[in-house]
């Protein structure tokens, strides 16, 4: 591995689980609660805390086998993602209550399109 491999390779191990945990836990969790309106970003927050920290969690448990010898450590990597699961649940819960808030079929977005185009913008493009 080259010196441009080695510089990717903590985005690589980082991006790959978290676009993963993302996709089959974050998805069905919107999915979950985009059917009890309305969205708010705490729900999310403590939903991605829960589950960033259970994950770790569950994780050592599996891993020992039940014997619950990796409790200590199980801990110790459910704290980070607790941390990681609250940031996570809090941008993705931001951006869905924003959403939530705008009504499609609101007057607002009809104004929009109305508004006079920028000249300048025009004369450019």
């Amino acid at each position: 591995m080259g010196g441009l491999g080695l510089v990717f390779l903590p985005l690589i191990a980082a991006g790959l689980p978290t676009l993963a945990i993302a996709i089959l836990i974050g998805l069905p969790f919107t999915i979950i609660f985009s059917e009890y309106p309305p969205e708010r970003a705490q729900v999310y927050t403590r939903a991605g805390a829960l589950t960033g920290f259970l994950i770790p969690l569950l994780g050592a448990a599996l891993i020992d086998g039940g014997n619950w010898e990796f409790l200590p450590t199980g801990l110790f990597l459910g704290f980070f993602g607790l941390i990681a699961g609250t940031a996570f649940g809090t941008s993705w819960g931001t951006y869905r209550e924003a959403q939530s808030q705008v009504d499609p079929s609101s007057d607002e977005r009809d104004d929009r399109q109305n508004q006079t185009t920028n000249r300048i913008h025009d004369l450019l493009y």
